[in-house]
């Protein structure tokens, strides 16, 4: 017997023919085609040898190397370059103090880059990430509280806890030790105890839940930006066992 129903197979087909060959077409066109305002002024500047998609990504695979090679490519091409975090994440790197003065007083330039996005499911949507009129309607409230008599109180904290990394630093005296991560708890320490009122001491112990939990959601957000397939909200989100993570 005939198959009344291949015409609507037939048809099915040709739907989805038409809708994939769209599709390719359209990822090929913002690919390889479309170069919006950002990558037309980013091409003025110099930067290393990057590729579609995926950008400069294929350099940044161990995190520890991340300064390393930034700091490489500022001595080869100057105080500026690019970098290109896949095709989403794109950004300048600025070393020079007048350079970084410029933008940091410009009233205009309060609201973050794409960068940030990345951290929005970890520290919502306050002072740090937010911008526009939210950003300045935060920092207003905020003010009284950097008021140098307010941070005065917080002075016994800062010393007790210099006191505590002066004495882990000692304790290493003539051995190699990794900088970054002892002032990364010290920071921590200090930030726990005068904006929470909680005492961690993540310098003396490095198995705490909340320094763990801080550097997991540190490692989970450059993975993210360092994989372009896990920039999509879709793929992290619902797709990916680290977004759900």
């Amino acid at each position: 017997m005939p198959n009344n129903n291949f015409p609507e197979i037939l048809d099915f087909f040709n739907w989805a023919w038409v809708v994939t060959t769209g599709l390719v077409a359209m990822l090929y066109w913002v690919v390889f085609v479309h170069e919006s305002r950002l990558d037309r002024m980013l091409k003025k500047f110099p930067g290393y040898k990057d590729y579609p998609v995926v950008g400069h990504t294929y350099m940044f695979f161990n995190p520890e190397d991340t300064l390393t090679v930034i700091d490489g490519w500022l001595k080869k091409y100057g105080k500026r370059c690019r970098v290109y975090f896949g095709s989403s994440l794109k950004m300048l790197v600025l070393s020079s103090p007048a350079d970084f003065e410029k933008v940091a007083t410009a009233p205009e330039l309060i609201n973050k880059s794409i960068f940030y996005d990345q951290m929005r499911d970890w520290l919502g949507d306050g002072l740090l990430i937010s911008g526009g009129k939210k950003w300045y309607t935060h920092r207003k409230l905020l003010t009284p509280a950097f008021h140098f008599k307010i941070l005065a109180n917080f002075q016994p904290i800062f010393d007790d806890n210099s006191k505590v990394l002066v004495n882990v630093l000692k304790k290493l005296e003539g051995k190699e030790c990794e900088i970054q991560g002892i002032i990364n708890r010290c920071t921590l320490d200090v930030i726990c105890e005068t904006a929470m009122g909680k005492k961690i001491n993540s310098l003396l112990d490095e198995n705490n839940p909340f320094l763990r939990a801080t550097l997991r959601e540190s490692e989970l957000i450059w993975m993210r930006t360092t994989k372009p397939w896990l920039q999509s909200p879709i793929i992290w989100n619902y797709l990916s066992k680290f977004g759900k993570e």
